[in-house]
């Protein structure tokens, strides 16, 4: 269902479903039963008050079946048969081994006999664009094809780099490489195309496909880049540098908490039991910057069962600042002007976390006195009021003990993507 929600997502499952000729049984509130032949047809659908009832998978005879997975980092055989004809490989090239989203992802299924594809093979890629699953044109060239013909090959390339175009997302990998890599996965598959005096240019994921196939009819120099990769156990160190005199600042200090932390007994809160009655909170953000609050209801959000209660600044005792150790205040909840969006103004208290993340998108927040962002760096080193005054103070040395070199220094759009 991730897929069919975000079908810009690269999954493995699918992928590897769709190239094995899965079909996918969907069942609707009255019982009514629906095939998808391929999975692709399925994204499309609307699933309001339906459920995926059944994954079926073609059978296929023992002695046909060949079906090897293969990642960047490690190589998984799942089935290794004898395979006169049909040949089945999948990729997925990924950041690192686990707990990463593929770059690129790829199934290649066909029937070869004498290095000639027989019927019209499968040819899918994830990691492309929301829309983009076969490799159509590719797959309506190589009918028919001789493999070993290295303009085959050459045109096969061609007409992928043609047909693929990936979608620039700062989250992703670079487009161009990304359809590098496509290429370079079909010719890992076929590359054996290439014999002697005849030399192809290195495209890694078709090359994948045609070498496996081609096996030793290839050049022994080239037969290397269809093999699986063999990893060890990775591992990393770090050497630094200190003063003693200067310690105990940058003296070497084991953590305090990491023996339990690697261990595993370290306590977090999501280990802990929750305790009988216990409520959960969600913040109400600010969705606008520099504006006056005009009014919070948050009536419609109290309204829905579950929800205890709503907070606000009028509910803190004591003081209404998380800056504490500072001469500048930071409120807990906006007592009206808000300096930025995402600002917090107040806490939805409810019997679940989910309520309550629900709950938050019924508070209504009106706005008033609204200025003009400041969006540019700019333009905001222009407000002098804006600049620290405070004179820096490093060990005993102050701005008037230095020599101030002052210039400008730019960095471009920067993307951090946080990982779990």
């Amino acid at each position: 269902m991730l897929k069919h929600t975000h079908s810009e997502f690269p999954s493995d499952v699918f992928l590897v479903l769709e190239a094995a000729g899965g079909e996918i049984v969907v069942r609707d509130a009255h019982g009514e039963d629906t095939k998808f032949l391929p999975l692709s047809k399925w994204l499309s659908t609307d699933m309001g008050g339906k459920v995926i009832y059944q994954i079926k998978l073609p059978k296929f005879q023992k002695e046909e079946v060949f079906l090897c997975v293969c990642h960047m980092y490690k190589v998984e055989l799942i089935v290794c048969l004898m395979c006169p004809s049909l040949h089945f490989r999948s990729f997925k090239i990924t950041p690192r081994s686990q707990n990463a989203h593929a770059y690129v992802n790829a199934a290649f299924r066909a029937h070869i006999s004498d290095y000639t594809v027989r019927g019209r093979p499968t040819v899918v890629f994830g990691g492309i664009a929301p829309d983009f699953v076969h490799a159509a044109a590719l797959e309506d060239y190589l009918v028919g094809k001789n493999l070993k013909d290295p303009a085959v090959l050459k045109a096969a390339l061609d007409i992928l780099a043609g047909e693929v175009n990936p979608t620039n997302n700062p989250v992703d990998a670079e487009p161009e490489y990304r359809r590098h890599l496509t290429q370079a996965l079909l010719y890992k598959v076929l590359y054996s195309l290439c014999n002697a005096g005849h030399t192809v240019p290195f495209y890694p994921c078709l090359v994948q496909f045609v070498l496996s196939v081609l096996g030793s009819s290839v050049p022994e120099s080239l037969r290397s880049g269809a093999e699986k990769l063999k990893r060890g156990i990775s591992r990393g160190e770090q050497r630094f540098t200190t003063d003693p005199a200067l310690y105990p600042l940058s003296k070497p200090v084991g953590k305090v908490e990491g023996r339990a932390q690697c261990t595993g007994e370290a306590e977090y809160v999501d280990d802990i039991a929750p305790a009988p009655g216990e409520l959960y909170g969600a913040l109400v953000l600010a969705t606008r910057g520099k504006c006056t609050v005009a009014g919070v209801d948050a009536g419609p959000a109290l309204a829905i069962p579950g929800v205890v209660a709503f907070l606000d600044h009028s509910d803190v005792p004591g003081a209404n600042n998380v800056a504490v150790m500072g001469p500048h205040v930071e409120e807990i909840f906006s007592s009206g002007r808000v300096h930025y969006a995402g600002q917090s103004l107040g806490l939805i208290v409810a019997e679940s976390a989910d309520l309550a993340q629900a709950a938050v998108k019924k508070v209504v927040v009106n706005y008033k006195d609204e200025e003009k962002l400041v969006l540019d760096i700019n333009e905001a080193v222009q407000d002098k009021a804006r600049l620290a005054q405070d004179e820096a103070d490093v060990k005993g040395f102050t701005i008037g003990d230095t020599e101030v070199f002052a210039d400008d220094a730019k960095l471009g759009n920067n993307y951090n993507a946080c990982a779990p």
